[in-house]
C-alpha cells in the first residue's frame, strides 16, 4: 500500500531551486543521481548564475 502524503498531491513541482554550495559540478552530480533533476544554465540578467 502506498500512502501520499495529502501536501504532495497538490504541489507544483519547483522551476527555481537555490542552493549555496562550494562545489558546483559536484552538487549538480549528486542532485541529479539522487532526484533526477535536470539543470540549466540561466541566460538572463547581469549575474552569473
Amino acid at each position: 500500500m502506498k500512502i501520499i502524503h495529502p501536501f504532495c498531491v497538490n504541489m507544483p513541482r519547483p522551476c527555481h531551486f537555490d542552493l549555496t554550495v562550494d562545489d558546483l559540478q559536484r552538487a549538480i552530480e549528486f542532485y541529479k543521481s539522487v532526484f533526477g533533476w535536470k539543470f540549466e544554465k540561466w541566460q538572463g540578467g547581469h549575474m552569473e548564475y
